[in-house]
């Protein structure tokens, strides 16, 4: 097979699976993901339902790639400083795309949001933070508390805090626990950054 070939097809694979995850994720915003049927992604993606298996084993292995393929994204933009790392996840978060929003935050997409946050939290950056303790699985389950931490601040009323500010808080609450995130918040609202609640 020449080059040439190998190119085309290739290129034909990645056009395939793109159409196939645009799809499915005009799909979950007008049915639940259990309703979700191969026949209609193909159909939806202009292929043939054989054409899907070709390239994933079902739905699940759909949603499992994006959630891969997100978490890659937000992994390749970290740098070697935790606020900067917590500001891109925060960026990725802040989304206008519906889609992205019930994959993020929609309790019907836990199993998109348990992989992505795996991803996330088993790079080698967040590694540092938890791979040398006694027992790293339950120390990393801290790091949860950064997207619950983007959650209260969206679901809130007023946001009194940007969002580099909140990745700040939320390093400070990381690395330094309770009381460094309370301090780096006291210290805003005693300089006037921030009001008092």
């Amino acid at each position: 097979m020449s080059e040439e070939t190998t190119k085309r097809q290739d290129m034909r694979v990645r056009r395939t699976r793109k159409h196939l995850k645009e799809a499915f994720l005009r799909m979950i915003l007008k049915k639940p993901l259990e309703k979700i049927k191969v026949t209609d992604l193909a159909e939806i993606a202009e292929i043939n339902r054989k054409t899907f298996y070709l390239h994933f084993t079902d739905i699940y292995d759909l949603m499992d790639t994006i959630a891969d393929e997100t978490a890659g994204k937000i992994i390749r933009h970290f740098s070697d400083e935790l606020t900067q790392n917590i500001t891109v996840i925060y960026e990725t978060l802040d989304t206008d795309d519906a889609s992205y929003q019930l994959l993020f935050f929609d309790a019907s997409y836990g199993r998109f949001q348990k992989r992505l946050w795996r991803d996330i939290f088993s790079s080698d950056f967040f590694r540092k933070y938890y791979g040398g303790t006694e027992h790293p699985e339950i120390t990393c389950g801290y790091l949860f508390a950064i997207p619950s931490i983007y959650r209260a601040w969206r679901d809130s009323k007023e946001k009194t805090l940007s969002l580099s500010e909140l990745a700040e808080t939320a390093s400070g609450l990381i690395e330094r626990g309770f009381w460094g995130g309370v301090r780096i918040l006291a210290s805003r609202s005693e300089s006037g950054r921030v009001r008092a609640a």
